[in-house]
């Protein structure tokens, strides 16, 4: 008979390293996070009231006044505070990416919402997408049409 070890521990070290590059597991997300809308710069030139960078300082002070908390609980519920406005939803991890459903904006349920304001309040009612960093640490939402360049930022608060 053959003696195997050599092979044994081959394949148990590979099951190791297998395991160990999983990628980000539901855990590592569990937990409150904070965010902030980050623009791009203008790019504009210096100047007085109505210059392109004058404008770009302007937006800057008022995303730093906005503040966004988002967190996601072990049952797959979520709560997310935009400018003191709560929403709640559930919330799934899909590779690298966690989709938020929106289910409730203000305690008024989406459907509500919707009846209330019309057709214009069914556009923007898809998932928000969250991309995972590599090291988990931040997670980034975009506008999936590309329309808009701003993007939210979300960081662990533990790590801010």
């Amino acid at each position: 008979m053959k003696n195997h070890t050599v092979e044994i521990c081959v394949g148990i070290l590979a099951a190791i390293a297998v395991a160990g590059c999983g990628g980000i597991s539901e855990k590592d997300l569990i937990g409150s996070w904070t965010g902030e809308l980050e623009t791009p710069s203008s790019g504009g030139t210096a100047g007085g009231e109505g210059t392109p960078e004058a404008e770009q300082a302007m937006a800057d002070a008022f995303t730093a006044m906005m503040s966004f908390d988002l967190e996601l609980k072990s049952d797959h519920k979520f709560t997310l505070t935009i400018m003191m406005i709560p929403m709640e939803g559930n919330w799934e991890l899909e590779g690298d990416e966690v989709t938020l459903t929106i289910e409730k904006v203000s305690g008024m349920s989406v459907d509500e919402i919707v009846k209330m304001g019309g057709p214009e309040a069914a556009a923007g009612q898809e998932p928000m997408v969250l991309s995972i960093s590599e090291d988990g640490k931040t997670m980034t939402a975009v506008d999936p049409s590309g329309e808009s360049p701003e993007k939210f930022v979300f960081k662990r608060k533990d790590d801010s």
